[in-house]
């Protein structure tokens, strides 16, 4: 967060106000100014041009081209005597339970204490040391209640590596919580999708070719 200039996506956090209240550190907010430089974006999902796959790792860490094709599935479903094929489309969905994600952040020394709503304390300490540079041991997480989730706990978000800056910036803890509006774009979201499902068969209902290629919309998070 805070890196570099570039905004990749509305709601994408560009600054960070700490002040004693949150009436002070609302009211600070809407005196900053901030101009942008227009790029295009592309906002329809089927003109996004595809990623060819990466290498990947294994689990004894050797990289391997990864598996992108078997067979001649077009070939076999434009032989096969009965067939499907046919686009499923899921929209955007939002994970919004009653309480907002809130994390609060405090320094000691090269230590930090996070208090956090997250489904993963372990996941969260991992992320944050990676940002920091500094070891995961140095970083205990609390989270006695998880509340409502939905997934959404299980992603370190901006707003929490936000709240562990401000705090070593004031060299005192600082409380950040996100606004109701800020949920549908601060804390990921299940994407955009489109896919393609198709199946070819015998006659006798033997599957002959079986087709599933998807692409989604990029969280940018």
């Amino acid at each position: 967060m805070l890196q570099d200039d570039l905004v990749n996506h509305q709601g994408q956090p560009i600054a960070l106000v700490i002040a004693e209240t949150l009436e002070q550190a609302n009211h600070a907010a809407t005196l900053v100014r901030v101009g942008y430089a227009a790029e295009p974006a592309t906002t329809d999902i089927s003109r996004v041009e595809p990623v060819q796959p990466t290498q990947q790792k294994t689990d004894q860490g050797e990289k391997r081209p990864p598996a992108t094709r078997r067979g001649d599935p077009e070939g076999a479903l434009a032989a096969a005597e009965a067939k499907v094929d046919q686009p499923y489309v899921h929209p955007r969905e939002n994970h919004n339970p009653i309480e907002m994600h809130a994390t609060i952040a405090a320094w000691d020394g090269d230590r930090l204490t996070l208090w956090d709503k997250t489904q993963w304390v372990h996941n969260t300490a991992d992320e944050i040391a990676a940002v920091f540079g500094i070891p995961a041991e140095n970083i205990r997480v609390i989270s006695p209640f998880v509340g409502g989730a939905f997934g959404s706990g299980l992603r370190t978000w901006p707003h929490v590596t936000l709240a562990a800056l401000g705090a070593r910036v004031a060299r005192r803890p600082v409380k950040l919580m996100l606004s109701r509006r800020e949920m549908y774009y601060a804390v990921g979201y299940r994407p955009h999708t489109v896919q393609r499902v198709a199946l070819g068969a015998s006659r006798d209902g033997r599957l002959t070719a079986v087709l599933h290629q998807g692409h989604q919309e990029d969280l940018h998070l």
